[in-house]
């Protein structure tokens, strides 16, 4: 398995630990012109900068130690040269006494390793602790040993023949291997170094032990900082994400990574796919959206070695918890901004004025529409209060207005718009409280051209209904002039003749009874049937005072053409019941019931309590003139119409509404 660098960064001169080795000296180099202590600082802020937070802690620590170790040993040293009365510590001095004290102090491995052929020269104290091996078996020996197999070896040893020429540094991440072969993963920092006494170059490694705990947050933290950095639209989220997944787990070669989206694949380097995986949905908003899926190859695994521990499940779970929320973001955002995309297109070409309005009634934003209705500009219009461009307002009923609007969230309604130009116009508007904290929105219509043509549409409506009027009034006073004439007619007859221009002169008043209701209703087109046939039962009454006339009939509008019919039928019926069913001075009633309930008819009924219908006629011959008319009205009315004359008259008129 080839081992890949995870961390490498240029440090011109070496890491800190190389120039205290090579100088001695925290305040200058042998040349005069290497770094100071605040040199430290700037390798802390590099670190920082260019890798995850928690290496940059890591190293700040590590540094800080130095220099107190540092300063440790180099008291020490003057203290026992003043004590003993020798001469001032050398700078060789010095060095040999702080790597004596960090070979002994720190719990990193720290290794001294020449650049020709990669032996190592000195070991820290730790080496045991860490490898099993103590310093004086490492001393002479190669890191071969502590790789877990010759491949990382070698591409760990070309890394460090190539420093001392190129004097840079680098931090990698390696399975390393114990004395009892077993393995743990490992951060080795390593930089160029002038080796002491010597004429050669070589190499610090600090080597230090990865807890599985602490990859796992540098994991997390490096897929938190890609997400950041990139984004949830880029796709090199994705491809980053996959090759950042392995280093979280305990091989990190051996571990491969792939996610699958809906219309895309990302694949971790030197993808493989092997019997040993975890797979993870990756839920967006409760929907499953993709997956996450880690393979592990154990072909060179030792026998008995799980492929998954169990705290990378745990890292699998986090991994897409953050990913799915960060898709859910993305989705979000698009969504927000494809609603603002067309809510933009909706506002810009609306062809009604659009205005948004802050709470101190001043316009924030006015659509093209707005802007062509006021003869404003946007400069003009922003920020102007309504007030300015309301006509003839009175501000304290605009305040109150303002106010109510606000407490009800909405308002509707018209007012006068003065231009710009001077010009008047009449403008309807709805408007919404609050569509955002403290933004109000109002929708408005120019109606001037709607309301001249409603004024003139008006004129013309009052105008022809006074005409018509005018030719009811004409038609009630010649049918009443007619039936004054059949009246004073009948004054020169007796008998039959005298009943039949009787007759007629009834129906002549019940037509005049209707033009009259019509002249008198605001309306010339339509009329209430109730109010129609009170006066022609009240006038029919006056015909035989020993019979009373009693009308139920609801408050009923309906067409002059369809109410006029439906009164002379009721007219002949009422005749006929006083002219047959009452004769030889005999009392009874005749009541009228118009029925206009849920059905889909309107049922007119006209009963009496007379004699009814002589043996010798039926009731259905309809031989007479009066059933003739009623027959012929409820034909023309769409309707039917039953007569039975056993007990009394019942006639029942059904016609649709």
């Amino acid at each position: 398995m080839a081992c890949k660098s995870k961390r490498e960064v240029g440090s011109r001169g070496g890491s800190a630990v190389a120039w205290l080795v090579r100088t001695g000296d925290p305040a200058r180099d042998r040349d005069g012109a290497g770094p100071t202590l605040a040199s430290l600082g700037a390798i802390k802020n590099t670190l920082r900068n260019d890798t995850v937070s928690l290496i940059a802690r890591q190293v700040e620590v590590c540094a800080n130690a130095l220099i107190r170790l540092f300063s440790a040993v180099r008291a020490t040293f003057d203290t026992s040269r003043r004590e003993t009365g020798g001469p001032p510590a050398s700078a060789a001095d010095h060095s040999n006494g702080i790597l004596q004290a960090l070979f002994a102090n720190l719990d990193e491995v720290i290794l001294v390793i020449e650049g020709d052929g990669g032996t190592i020269v000195q070991a820290g104290d730790a080496s045991e602790r860490v490898f099993g091996f103590p310093p004086a078996e490492m001393i002479g020996a190669t890191t071969e040993s502590l790789h877990i197999d010759t491949e990382h070896f070698s591409d760990f040893a070309r890394r460090i023949d190539a420093i001392p020429d190129r004097n840079e540094a680098f931090i990698v991440e390696y399975p390393m291997r114990r004395r009892d072969g077993s393995h743990f993963p490992a951060e080795i920092r390593v930089s160029a170094v002038e080796l002491p006494d010597t004429a050669r170059n070589g190499v610090v490694a600090i080597i230090r032990e990865l807890s599985e705990r602490e990859k796992e947050l540098r994991c997390l933290n490096r897929i938190s900082q890609l997400i950041v950095e990139h984004g949830v639209r880029s796709d090199r989220l994705y491809r980053d994400v996959v090759n950042s997944i392995p280093a979280g787990f305990h091989y990190p070669d051996a571990t491969h990574c792939r996610v699958i989206l809906p219309s895309s694949e990302y694949r971790s380097a030197h993808f493989l796919e092997t019997e040993n995986k975890h797979v993870r949905e990756l839920m967006v908003h409760g929907n499953a959206y993709g997956r996450l899926e880690v393979y592990v190859d154990t072909t060179h695994f030792a026998q008995n070695t799980p492929p998954f521990l169990r705290e990378e499940d745990t890292l699998l779970d986090v991994i897409v918890e953050r990913l799915g929320a960060a898709i859910e973001q993305r989705i979000d955002s698009e969504a927000v901004l494809e609603s603002s995309r067309k809510l933009t297109a909706v506002f810009e070409s609306a062809l009604d004025a659009i205005a948004l309005i802050d709470d101190d009634r001043r316009y924030i934003e006015l659509n093209p529409a707005a802007l062509e209705l006021t003869g404003l500009s946007h400069e003009e219009a922003r920020g102007r209060d309504i007030a300015e461009i309301m006509h003839g307002a009175d501000p304290e009923s605009l305040l109150a207005r303002w106010r109510r609007f606000k407490e009800h969230r909405w308002s509707t309604g018209e007012f006068r718009l003065a231009r710009s130009d001077g010009q008047i116009r009449t403008v309807e508007f709805y408007a919404v409280a609050d569509v955002l904290p403290g933004v109000h929105l109002s929708i408005n219509r120019d109606i001037t051209e709607r309301k001249e043509y409603e004024k003139q549409l008006k004129a013309a409506i009052d105008e022809r209904e006074s005409l018509i009027r005018e030719i009811h009034h004409r038609v009630k006073n010649n049918l009443q002039l007619v039936s004054s004439m059949l009246n004073l007619q009948m004054q020169t007859l007796e008998g039959a003749d005298r009943r039949v221009l009787d007759t007629a002169r009834a129906r002549v008043n019940a037509l005049a009874l209707a033009y009259e209701q019509l002249v008198r209703s605001d309306r010339v087109a339509t009329t209430d049937l109730n109010s129609y046939l009170g006066p022609l039962t009240a006038s029919l009454a006056e015909l035989n005072t020993l019979v009373s006339i009693n009308l139920n009939a609801p408050t009923l509008t309906m067409d002059v053409d369809r109410a006029i019919p439906i009164a002379l039928i009721v007219n002949e019926l009422i005749t006929n019941s006083l002219e047959h069913g009452f004769h030889d001075n005999r009392s009874g009633s005749v009541s009228i019931t118009v029925d206009a309930g849920a059905d889909e008819e309107i049922v007119l009924v006209v009963e009496d309590n007379g004699c009814g219908f002589p043996a010798s006629r039926s009731a259905t011959d309809g031989t007479g003139l009066g059933l003739q008319l009623v027959h012929s009205f409820a034909e023309q009315l769409g309707g039917r119409i039953t007569i039975e004359g056993d007990s009394g008259v019942r006639a029942e008129l059904r016609i649709p509404r």
